[in-house]
């Protein structure tokens, strides 16, 4: 491919004419359009399908359900406030860019931390955004999510061939990451006018380069299930892009081989981090959390292979209900996670009384506890 200087990479009449399942017939009609040059005709035909096809009652419904406390309200107003004024944050790290001017591949930090433009690109600000737009429908919120996205897609250029590990916004961990955020703050915004025909089709495209990118660089480990489950995503919520079916199979393929690949038969994942492990059933669960939304049902594994790793919590944690900080770890409670834990296996008892920090359920019926394959012991003298 020829070098090009300004994103998207997929041209318009690459991605209508081989990205785009086009026998749908509500999108038949771009076939001809694009044949006669109308491509401002074809992007209408297109972004009106998706409007239509979008379900972000289904998708954002704990966004749109919620109810905020007073302060809960104030607290995403002045986040929301400070993000439209260009206010951004990396690693806890702030930075206050030019209004309408941001760098994408710029690093603020005094010993150019790396994390810090790659986790920028995980976009978490367009998230408060369009949780600010779900409560409120108020416009700028809208117009900054289009202006500011659409300087990332000029800016960040998907690489052809590199690895899932380089370049500073094509990382493949920020693809996946990106395709959860990305598709609820799409699902949030789809309804302003600020999304015009020619936006959502650009936005489209870079969806389809994220799914292309996912499928052919992933890489291993934790960062796997993370692309896995942005490709998964990217599938079920779009099933009009002509690769969706095959990045289905293949994504779901991955997800339940690497359930055996990582876990331990003693439940803890093979990298041995607190954090590692939390990063994995989160993303399984995410998938499963996913499907359910949609009214789609899920894939048995995904239910029947989870329990697993939700044993490893109890059977780690300190009686204070925090895990040891092993690897590169966190004390992180573990109340969340067993809440999860009880809602997909509600048999448990001392799921629920974790989650339930002991009002319910009842505790373990050992103490210390062995792992004969990741190598650890949790010695307790009581809960």
């Amino acid at each position: 491919m020829a070098e090009i200087t300004k994103g998207p990479r997929t041209s318009v009449n690459d991605f209508f004419g081989k990205h785009l399942n086009t026998d749908i017939p509500e999108l038949s009609p771009i076939k001809k359009l694009m044949s006669e040059g109308d491509i401002r005709g074809a992007e209408k035909i297109f972004a009106d399908y998706v409007r239509a096809f979008l379900q972000p009652e289904k998708l954002n419904r704990d966004w749109i359900g919620r109810k905020y406390s007073d302060d809960q309200r104030e607290r995403l107003t002045k986040r929301a406030a400070d993000i439209m004024e260009y206010k951004f944050s990396s690693c806890g790290i702030p930075w206050q860019f030019e209004k309408g001017k941001i760098d994408w591949e710029f690093n603020p930090t005094y010993n150019n931390y790396c994390e810090w433009p790659w986790q920028l690109s995980r976009h978490p600000e367009f998230s408060v955004l369009a949780e600010y737009y779900t409560l409120t429908k108020d416009e700028k919120a809208a117009k900054t999510f289009v202006d500011m996205i659409s300087s990332w897609f000029e800016q960040a250029i998907v690489p052809e061939n590199e690895s899932g590990y380089k370049t500073i916004c094509w990382r493949t961990i920020e693809a996946g990451i990106r395709m959860h955020g990305w598709s609820m703050q799409l699902h949030a915004f789809i309804s302003s006018p600020a999304l015009t025909d020619e936006f959502i089709t650009t936005y489209f495209i870079s969806i389809y380069e994220h799914g292309w990118r996912l499928r052919n660089f992933c890489t291993h480990g934790n960062w796997l299930l993370m692309e896995m489950h942005g490709l998964v995503r990217i599938a079920l919520l779009y099933p009009f892009l002509s690769d969706a079916p095959e990045w289905k199979s293949y994504s779901l393929r991955r997800l339940e081989e690497e359930l055996d690949i990582q876990v331990y038969p003693d439940g803890f994942q093979y990298e041995l981090s607190t954090n590692y492990h939390g990063v994995v059933d989160h993303n399984y669960y995410a998938v499963l959390d996913l499907y359910r939304k949609m009214e789609i049902k899920a894939p048995e594994f995904l239910e029947t292979k989870l329990k697993k790793l939700y044993e490893m919590y109890p059977h780690l944690t300190r009686p204070d209900r925090r895990l040891p900080d092993i690897n590169d770890g966190a004390e992180m409670l573990i109340d969340g996670r067993m809440r999860q834990a009880v809602g997909l296996y509600p048999d448990r008892d001392d799921f629920r009384w974790f989650a339930t920090d002991g009002k319910e359920g009842h505790a373990p019926d050992y103490l210390s506890y062995a792992f004969p394959y990741a190598g650890a012991v949790a010695m307790r003298t009581s809960w």
